[in-house]
Formats: C-alpha cells, structure tokens, sequence
C-alpha cells in the first residue's frame, strides 16, 4: 500500500513540474504584455481569435497566481515524497504505528476469541462442580442422618446388652444355687448300702413265671413276672 501511494506522488510531482516548465518558458511579463497588445488588436479589428472558454483557459494559465499555485503544489508534492521517503518520518511512522496497531488488534482479537473458549469451558466445569457438591452435601445430609440413626440404636443395643448382662448375672447365680441343691440331693451308699446296691445293680433280668395257661382278653398274650430290684433303704 505505501509503494502505491509513493510510485502514484512520483507521478504527480513529474506532471507538476512539466506544466511549470512549460507555463515559465510562454508565461511571464512578457507573454502577458504580448497577450494584451494582440487582444487589443483583436478589439480594434473585431477579430476573435479563440473563442471565450478558451482565452478564459489562456488568461488562467497566464497568470502568475496560476504559476504560484502550482508551485505550492510541487513543493507540497515534494514534501510528501520526501514523507514516503523517509522512514523516520511522521506520515510512514504513522502508517507503521497504524500497522502495527491493527496487528495488535488481530492479536488481542484472537486471545479474547480464546478467552471467551475458556470463559465458557470454566463456567462449564463450574456449573459441573456446582452440581457435584450439592450431589455431595444431600448425600452429607444423609449420611448425617443415618449416623444419627445408627447412634440410637447403638444406645439402644447397649441398654438391651446391659440388661441381657443383668439377666446372665442373675442366671448364674440361679444355675450356681441349683447345681448346689443338685449336688445335696445326689443319693450316698456307704457302707452294707453300698453293698446292697452293688447287688441290684448287678442282678440280671430274669424269667420267673409263664402264663400261657391263663385266661386273657386276647388270643396269644403271655404274662411274664420279671423280678424287680429291691428297694434300697
């Protein structure tokens, strides 16, 4: 872009000094003095040479405002290639700072483009976590309850287990007292008791009487008489 407009003021400053060279090498007092007398001849013979648009163009081009304009332009144009020039100077370091200004534009552009990425994915995430914990606190929740139910029957369990020690106690001493009575009324042999005793338990069973020829109330019923043990004293 900045070539553009350089090569294109080079061409404008070579126009501008053509038609300068050109307006001072048929303008100046001189050619103005002659312009005056040949339109005055033009006056007195009626005679036109050029018609009025056009010697409204030489009277413009004649006159020395006309050079002097011209002239600001050239130096004008001059100073404008000397900006193109010059890179030191303010119109090419407006044009660099303006570059890099939108360079750094794009880049700024670009990082808020991938902000807004990441603004997104955070709130995202965050809208996740958000969920999670309170996902997290109603479980808290219930577990706090559960524990709190867990401790009452666990004060429950206690109370039953210390009564079901108390009951255990009192069936110890119980079981104790009986095993002791028990014991009282075990029988004891001494003595020809021992001796007596010892003979019962030794006497087998033995066939004592038959009564096949018995009346019964029933076909085929014996009656046997076992010997019995005597009853020990």
């Amino acid at each position: 872009m900045l070539e553009e407009i350089q090569a294109a003021n080079d061409r404008l400053n070579s126009s501008i000094d053509q038609a300068i060279s050109d307006l001072e090498n048929v303008g100046g007092p001189a050619a103005r003095d002659l312009v005056d007398r040949l339109r005055q001849i033009q006056d007195e013979a009626g005679i036109s040479v050029v018609d009025p648009e056009t010697q409204q163009m030489i009277d413009t081009a004649l006159d020395p405002a006309t050079i002097d304009q011209l002239n600001e332009l050239r130096d004008g144009a001059a100073k404008l290639a000397d900006e193109l020039n010059n890179p030191a100077a303010q119109f090419v370091t407006g044009i660099n700072d303006a570059a890099d200004g939108a360079e750094r534009l794009s880049d700024a552009l670009h990082l808020l483009h991938d902000g807004s990425g990441q603004l997104v994915a955070g709130t995202t995430r965050l809208t996740d976590g958000t969920s999670k914990l309170v996902v997290g606190a109603r479980t808290l929740a219930d577990g706090t309850t559960q524990l709190a139910d867990g401790s009452e029957q666990l004060v429950v369990g206690m109370d039953e287990l210390n009564d079901g020690l108390v009951q255990l106690d009192d069936g110890s001493g119980e079981l104790a007292l009986k095993i002791t009575e028990g014991s009282e009324q075990v029988p004891s042999f001494k003595g020809s008791n021992l001796d007596e005793a010892s003979d019962v338990a030794g006497a087998p069973v033995c066939l004592q009487n038959t009564g096949d020829d018995l009346t019964t109330f029933g076909q085929g019923l014996s009656l046997v008489t076992l010997n019995t043990p005597k009853e020990i004293p």
